[in-house]
């Protein structure tokens, strides 16, 4: 099955939250990790995140753009998965129409 570019996207945020999630409970002990997004950043951008996307992004503007899409998230009540939502908003964002 060929999977969409959204789907991709989606996957490697899962990917990247899985991996994140493991890190706050081995390195971080559990403790809430404030820069989360700059973690994902980097997974996602070490990832290949820009074979999917029109764009080459830093760890800086993915950081940003994932903050910004998940207080979006919050304030819009999405009923779907966060990762969902921002590989979308990724895609209509940041590849040729």
């Amino acid at each position: 099955m060929i999977q969409t570019t959204t789907t991709q996207i989606e996957a490697l945020l899962i990917q990247s939250e899985q991996a994140h999630g493991q890190y706050e409970r081995s390195v971080l002990n559990g403790v809430y990790d404030q820069n989360w997004a700059i973690w994902y950043a980097q997974y996602a951008i070490a990832h290949n995140i820009d074979k999917y996307l029109d764009k080459q992004l830093s760890t800086e503007q993915l950081s940003q753009f994932l903050n910004q899409s998940y207080d979006q998230y919050k304030a819009e009540q999405s009923q779907q998965s966060w990762a969902a939502y921002t590989a979308e908003k990724l895609v209509k964002e940041l590849t040729v129409k």
